[in-house]
């Protein structure tokens, strides 16, 4: 499953900075259908969007806040956690003698 998502990611981001590159020619001459221009804008949008993702995450991982604040927002939500209910213990069951199958003939 691993493989196909790949050739999809590769399809998508091929599409995508094709139709960017090409966008002034698409535009002039307008010889590809309206539901191609749609896919072509559509995967342009997703190769935008992922890249300024990509970007973004990277200067925040760049600017990391203090130890002190990601100790204090870690101890913050651990305080907001609920405390898992209290199970009861568990039953005590005697251990088996037979095995196979009960009151069946040997």
């Amino acid at each position: 499953m691993d493989r196909v998502r790949n050739y999809i990611s590769f399809a998508v981001w091929f599409v995508g900075l094709s139709y960017i590159a090409l966008w002034p020619l698409a535009v002039a001459q307008p010889m590809l259908s309206l539901a191609l221009h749609g896919v072509g804008a559509l995967a342009a949008l997703w190769v935008t969007a992922r890249l300024l993702w990509l970007v973004l995450r990277r200067l925040l991982r760049a600017v990391q806040p203090p130890a002190r604040w990601r100790l204090a927002l870690r101890q913050g939500v651990n305080a907001m956690r609920p405390e898992p209910p209290a199970l009861p213990p568990p039953r005590w069951v005697p251990p088996r003698r037979e095995f196979g199958l009960r009151r069946a003939p040997r």
